[in-house]
Formats: C-alpha cells, sequence, structure tokens
C-alpha cells in the first residue's frame, strides 16, 4: 500500500496518510503505526544499480536495510510537513516474547508518543531469519497492539474488508461489516491457507483479528486507499469489517465511538 507498481515509496499514498494520523493526534488519539514495504524499496534501488538482485534471503535482508532507511526518509519529510515528528523501532520476535521484554516495548512506544513523535515499528528484517521471523505485518501489528494494550487494531488492505467470497471473482459477494474473532466461518471466507485471497492477503489479517481478540480488542479491516480512511473509521462511519473479540461490551463507550451498525450481512 506504501510502495508503486516499480517498488519505490509512494510519496502520494504516504502523505495521506501521515495527514490523517496528524489529524488525529489533534482529536487526542494516540497512533502506533506498523508500516511494510522496506524489502521492495530496496529491492526496486537494488535493481536500479545492479540489474535483478535475486531473491534469496541475504538479498532480502540487504534490500530491507536500503528500504527502511528510504522509508524513513519519506515519513520523515511527510511527518515535519504536519509539524510532527515520528521514530522507528525494529523488532524482532525476542522482543515480542514474554512478560519483559513487552514492559521494554511498553516503555519505548509511551516514551515516544510522551514526547509527542508518532513511533513506526517494523520487523527487523535485515537480521531476521526463517527460524526467528514474526511472520508478516499483519501478525506484527496484532502482537504490538497487545503488548502496548492498544484499544483498537486497524489493518489497512487493498480489499474493502472481509467478503463473503473473492469479490474481484464473484459478483455476489458481499462485504461483512460485523463479525466475531470466534466464528470459524470467517476463515473460510478469508480463504484460509490457499483460498481466494491467498497466504498474506486476508487470511492473515483475520488471524491477526483473532491474536489481538484474545486480548479483547476489537479490530477494523478497510481498504487503505479509501479516501480519510481512519478519519472516517474515527467518525463511526460504516467502513469496513468489524472484528469483534469474543467477549462482548460497550465499543462506542470504550472508543468513544458512535455505536457500531447493524451488518449488512447476517449469519446463517
Amino acid at each position: 500500500m506504501l510502495t508503486r507498481d516499480d517498488g519505490q515509496p509512494d510519496r502520494v499514498a504516504i502523505r495521506g496518510l501521515v495527514f490523517q494520523i496528524a489529524a488525529l493526534r489533534e482529536q487526542g488519539v494516540e497512533i502506533v503505526l506498523v508500516s511494510s514495504g522496506s524489502v521492495s524499496v530496496g529491492q526496486g534501488h537494488l535493481r536500479e544499480r545492479a540489474g535483478d538482485p535475486g531473491t534469496d534471503a541475504v538479498v532480502r535482508r540487504v534490500a530491507a536495510s536500503l528500504g527502511q532507511a528510504a522509508l524513513m526518509r519519506v515519513f520523515q519529510e511527510s511527518f515535519e510537513a504536519c509539524e510532527t515528528f515520528c521514530g522507528q523501532l525494529l523488532l524482532t520476535s525476542a522482543d515480542l516474547s514474554g512478560r519483559h521484554a513487552q514492559r521494554r516495548l511498553r516503555r519505548s512506544l509511551g516514551t515516544l508518543l510522551t514526547m509527542g513523535a508518532v513511533p513506526i515499528v517494523n520487523e527487523n528484517d535485515a537480521t531476521t531469519h526463517a527460524g526467528n521471523g514474526i511472520g508478516n505485518n499483519d501478525l506484527l501489528a496484532a502482537h504490538v497492539a497487545r503488548a502496548w494494550r492498544a484499544d483498537l487494531l486497524v489493518l489497512l488492505t487493498d480489499q474493502g474488508g472481509l467478503y463473503t467470497a473473492d469479490p474481484r471473482r464473484d459478483a455476489l459477494a458481499r462485504l461483512v461489516e460485523v463479525c466475531h474473532g470466534n466464528d470459524p466461518r470467517i476463515l473460510a471466507m478469508a480463504g484460509g491457507d490457499t483460498g481466494v485471497h491467498g497466504t498474506g492477503g486476508m487470511a492473515t489479517k483475520i488471524q491477526a483479528a483473532i491474536l489481538a481478540g484474545g486480548r479483547g480488542i476489537p479490530t477494523r479491516i478497510a481498504a487503505g486507499r479509501q479516501s480519510h480512511v481512519l478519519l472516517r473509521i474515527r467518525r463511526g462511519e460504516r467502513v469496513g469489517t468489524w472484528v469483534l473479540p469474543p467477549a462482548t461490551w460497550s465499543l462506542g463507550q470504550r472508543l468513544g465511538l458512535p455505536a457500531l451498525p447493524q451488518p449488512a450481512y447476517q449469519w446463517a
């Protein structure tokens, strides 16, 4: 979502996202941004200088190192244009494992936010390998939300939310506006490991929502390129899919939002 087809940072998309974050901060909302795209951006830089860099693990780690620097430059410029600033945290699975590690992470996030900075989190792809990686940024975001004890997890994607079928292939597919993370049918709709949305797509977002829901954190899945999507979520508009944790409580009271709309799709 933050990169162009040629692998370069999408400055327009990043500026639009940063503008929304800055506007929400003015409303008193604390936001931790989990970003992706470093490997793609780094591979784009390598292609410009050395042709096809390949896809082996070492090249991916080098690409991640190059891409992180390029992405952070764009983020810094964008936040400065909104008269604020950001700080980067590169995490490994060890930073999320255990009570003491999560406490250190909470302190770092809390200090950045108290100082007025927006924390930008990504996995440290320059050093991780298959045996110690977190997996993907959806799961990373869920782990960070759990460690930070967030009120809400927002996952932005190229789809409008969770559909009853792949909307790119099925004209009758309908948006599921509200569902519960403990309903096994939502993973089937998301496609599982080999389904219509594919691995790393909607299925991992549902898995991340279930992970966050284990700590009582609701998740909103929405289209990242939809105009002012974060501001619309904050206003309580009917955008994307709510994935609610198994336990129920007054979300409106907890999040300061209007009451949840009735789902357009009712479970059979």
